[in-house]
């Protein structure tokens, strides 16, 4: 093993499958909906937690109710709590000390996220290595032919370099300070090259492709393949990226793309981080009435 491999080739193909498992089921391991566990009974105290009201799978079946069997509060729909604790968090997320408390953890998240891929990359570097690291990926492909042209270990290199890359590119968007360094946008056009590829040929299967259009047609498919992951996997030996547009905000976030009402349990892992950002060190309560317009109401956390 050469100097500048940390790695095995079995312990690079283990790695890249726990980073790719670790960082695909972040979104939602262990949270259904946004408020449960956060939000608290404005009678007794206690923590909600959801009930589904019915078998149907749509979101009006399912309520934020109180753990205490005694408590007479009564169920409240998740949709329309979770309309109220996005308004909520839209309109904390958008103060100054929020948004650095944001950016700070946000950064050492990245930061460890890419760190972790880090000790991979080298394998990924040439085309003897990607090859070495590709028996140990899919094991099966050196025995049978790939189905499609995009089968076996192009999947899992193809996804590993596209999502570091997504994480490098939202990393050098999130800094606020000026950096110095190659500019982002030759990693995202890199990437988006190869993303095109992928999407022409990923249904392809190599038998038709062979057949009708000849051996030299599945070779230049082939050769393209590689010039285009090459290229990226060059441009992710860079550590140092700048970004020349205005600092990404908390509001941008991918978690605040859909209405939470319209689509609760989605991506409800992130929602409640920024829901925890917005809160601080408040507590929420959840009243069955109407105060100021809001049935949940923001008190200080009792120590």
């Amino acid at each position: 093993m050469t100097a500048d491999l940390e790695l095995t080739a079995r312990e690079a193909a283990k790695s890249l499958r726990n980073w790719r498992k670790s960082n695909t089921e972040a979104d939602t391991r262990g949270v259904a909906h946004v408020g449960e566990g956060v939000l608290r009974c404005a009678l007794c105290g206690t923590t909600l937690v959801v009930a589904q009201e019915d078998k149907g799978w749509y979101a009006a079946s399912f309520s934020y109710s109180c753990a205490d069997p005694g408590c007479g509060q009564g169920a409240l729909p998740v949709a329309e709590v979770d309309r109220e604790l996005e308004e909520f968090t839209r309109r904390r997320l958008k103060e100054p000390a929020v948004v650095a408390a944001w950016r700070a953890t946000r950064l050492a998240e990245l930061d460890e996220q890419i760190a972790d891929a880090r000790p991979i990359l080298p394998w990924c570097w040439d085309q003897r290595r990607r090859r070495q690291l590709s028996r140990r990926l899919a094991p099966s492909e050196w025995l049978f032919t790939p189905y499609t042209c995009t089968s076996g270990s192009r999947h899992y290199l193809y996804f590993f370099g596209t999502e570091l890359t997504d994480l490098i590119v939202e990393r050098a968007r999130t800094v606020a300070e000026p950096q110095r360094g190659r500019s982002v946008g030759e990693l995202v056009q890199a990437e988006r090259e190869w993303t095109y590829l992928w999407l022409d040929i990923h249904r392809l299967k190599r038998r038709q492709v062979r057949r009708m259009l000849g051996r030299r047609a599945l070779q230049e498919i082939d050769d393209d393949w590689e010039q285009r992951q090459t290229r990226l996997w060059d441009l992710l030996k860079e550590t140092d990226w700048q970004y020349s547009g205005p600092a990404r905000q908390p509001l941008e976030d991918r978690a605040m793309d859909q209405e939470w009402s319209q689509s609760p349990g989605v991506m409800a892992r992130q929602r409640r981080s920024l829901l925890a950002y917005a809160l601080g060190d408040n507590q929420l309560v959840l009243s069955a009435t109407v105060d100021a317009g809001s049935r949940v109401r923001v008190v200080p956390a009792v120590s």
